[in-house]
């Protein structure tokens, strides 16, 4: 089904300026749908029943006897593996039991703490939420660090971005790949690596993002971010993961044009020139004894739906861009253009200096031959 697109639009909220030189604020997000079928969005969609899934996963290590009653007990009011609902209730205006709730509103983000640039790093996230650490998360991988996206270092490396991002609850470091052309203007080009998705499979220092729930490299585990709903983001047809995942669900074909995420960032600046970030949404499906839904199921990743974010620089923004960049080449010309006109004023002054003193003293000169002449005259006259 689908695509279904939208354009998004995000405003600052709540701002507090504080005497540390950072700014606090959450953010409100829009979504206006841009696709040609106006009735889309009231496409009937059959999908998993979050309600039950959440319920099993919360109960999946309590003793057996204790899952059975719960079980019998909560079959009376959703007995249900999937679900039919519109396109609209599943992704903004929510159903009768809404599980995701984001269109206009402060809270899906946080609250973030960035520097403003004075004595602290413009766009650096310091805290969020309140706390340097996010709970969830052992170790380093809980760090709170990164930029959010409209705001990077300047000049920046070769080496490795850092990008602060609330639906992992945790920055993602991009790793460099190349260099790229933006609408004329160089730029790096950054894109998830493996190491981003891995649960120490591959990189042993990555294990401490497992959250409870170490599974094969190319998933991460967004659990504890979802109210315990089991749910696990990837790239879409989970791309760049272990092909533990593509075998359990047919209809997947990876590709890399479609499916890859990237940020390329003009490195004088920091200011981001093009973005094409892709998300899986995936559920976890699998067997709990005692529950009966999920008794006899079998454990695989359910891929729900997948998304693009995408963004290119644009109007005033490209122009600011552009006239910073030639801003030290502007600033040559200038210096030029006033040294040269400096020696023309200068010279210009000199010329008629000298041509006033020229006519100063000819002028001098035929005053005193008029006067010496009589002079001569009476003095001859008179001998």
């Amino acid at each position: 089904m689908g695509p279904y697109e939208f354009q998004q639009k995000e405003e600052k909220a709540n701002l507090t300026w504080n005497s540390n030189d950072t700014v606090t604020f959450m953010t409100r997000q829009f979504w206006f749908y841009q696709g040609k079928r106006k009735d889309s969005l009231q496409d009937r969609i059959v999908t998993m029943n979050p309600i039950p899934l959440v319920v099993s996963y919360i109960v999946r290590n309590w003793n057996y006897y204790l899952r059975k009653s719960f079980s019998m007990g909560f079959s009376a009011f959703a007995n249900q593996f999937y679900m039919t609902q519109t396109v609209g209730s599943l992704l903004f205006d929510g159903y009768p039991e809404p599980w995701i709730k984001r269109n206009g509103t402060t809270e899906y983000n946080g609250v973030l703490n960035m520097g403003t640039g004075k004595t602290t790093k413009l766009g650096e996230i310091y805290y969020w939420n309140y706390q340097k650490k996010a709970p969830h998360y052992d170790d380093l991988c809980g760090q709170i660090t990164g930029s959010r996206q409209q705001l990077f270092p300047r000049n920046l490396q070769k080496t490795f971005l850092s990008y602060f991002l609330p639906d992992f609850g945790r920055p993602l470091k991009l790793d460099f790949e190349k260099i790229e052309t933006v609408n004329n203007i160089l730029g790096y080009k950054f894109v998830i690596g493996e190491r981003v998705l891995d649960n120490g499979t591959r990189y042993p220092e990555s294990q401490c993002s497992c959250n409870g729930e170490c599974v094969p490299s190319g998933t991460f585990n967004a659990t504890s971010l979802s109210c315990s709903l089991p749910a696990f983001l990837s790239l879409p047809h989970f791309y760049k993961a272990d092909p533990y995942y593509i075998n359990l669900v047919e209809g997947l074909k990876p590709e890399a044009n479609k499916h890859d995420s990237f940020m390329i960032v003009e490195p004088t600046t920091g200011v981001p020139l093009k973005a094409h970030f892709t998300l899986q949404f995936n559920l976890l499906v699998q067997p709990v004894p005692g529950v009966s839904l999920f008794e006899n199921a079998p454990k695989f990743f359910l891929p729900v739906w997948w998304a693009v974010y995408s963004y290119e620089v644009q109007g005033l923004l490209l122009f600011v861009v552009k006239s910073l960049l030639s801003l030290h080449v502007i600033l040559k010309l200038t210096g030029v253009c006033m040294i040269v006109v400096g020696i023309f004023i200068l010279v210009t002054t000199v010329s008629k200096r000298i041509t006033y003193l020229r006519q100063k003293y000819r002028k001098l000169d035929l005053i005193g031959e008029q006067e010496i002449v009589p002079s001569l005259l009476y003095t001859e006259e008179t001998i």
